[in-house]
């Protein structure tokens, strides 16, 4: 019930069909659980939209999210409880109801921070009844090992975005980021360049704002208009749009209509 409010999915251009949504739901949930065992497989966007996962036909990460359900509904140990509370933690964001960034990925290893503290808290149990602590012992300097060789394309956005096109070449995500930081240090040609790049993967309406915004700054205005309102016919609810739009009207010296523009900006950002 919180979820629309949380994670609004007004800006989300690709919303499978709600008879797919348990699909998209159990791919999601396959894919967390083979990410607990490939530990060279984080990236910040791995691609698997919903219309991805419809269209792709791939089965692997559904038969195990499946296989998972009937786990967590059929046993009774502590690793199944531990496990249901994961689940729990993770369910908002499996799909089953559209919420933002649904147009990079339904899955997200932020996504999963909350479960991953509940699967810590039953290995700590696990240990606390006896199970092996050698087991443990040697794992834990491998995990170590592992984060430290991992942190290299954290060091900037820049350096974590092309990274992340290395992992997932299309990757809306890393795109639209690259756009933001060349747009920050004011290359707009660049911004445009990665902005189109973002629109060749998929049309997002954060790509299209970014154009758009990028054009009031190059003093297009006129065209910056026009692009706005192309943009609010399609997102009618998109609030940052009609305050761009408002923006540029206001530079052209239309102060009537962009007042309306602000005003409809205020009325769905209520």
């Amino acid at each position: 019930l919180l979820m629309p409010r949380l994670q609004p999915a007004e800006e989300v251009l690709h919303i499978v069909e709600p008879w797919r949504r348990g699909q998209v739901a159990l791919d999601a949930l396959g894919f967390y659980l083979q990410q607990l065992f490939r530990l060279d497989s984080v990236s910040i966007d791995y691609g698997r939209n919903p219309e991805w996962v419809v269209a792709s036909g791939q089965v692997l990460y559904l038969v195990m999210g499946a296989a998972a359900v009937v786990f967590l509904l059929l046993a009774r140990s502590l690793v199944a409880r531990g496990a249901l509370c994961a689940f729990v933690a993770v369910a908002p964001n499996l799909g089953l109801i559209p919420f933002s960034s649904q147009d990079h990925a339904t899955v997200a290893d932020r996504y999963a921070y909350l479960s991953c503290l509940f699967l810590i808290v039953t290995t700590a149990l696990l240990i606390g009844r006896g199970v092996s602590r050698t087991i443990f012992a040697l794992l834990i300097p491998i995990f170590a090992v592992v984060t430290f060789l991992q942190l290299d394309p954290w060091r900037d956005s820049q350096t974590l975005m092309e990274a992340t096109l290395k992992r997932n070449p299309r990757s809306l995500l890393a795109t639209t980021n690259l756009a933001y930081v060349a747009e920050a240090r004011g290359l707009d040609e660049e911004a445009l360049q990665w902005y189109r790049e973002s629109l060749k993967i998929q049309p997002s309406a954060a790509a299209l704002n970014g154009i758009g915004a990028i054009l009031i700054h190059q003093g297009k205005l006129a065209e910056a208009v026009s692009w706005y309102r192309d943009l609010i016919a399609i997102r009618p609810r998109f609030a940052e749009a009609h305050h761009n739009l408002g923006v540029a009207l206001k530079a052209l010296g239309q102060t009537e209509e962009a007042q309306a523009a602000f005003a409809r900006e205020a009325e769905l950002k209520r």
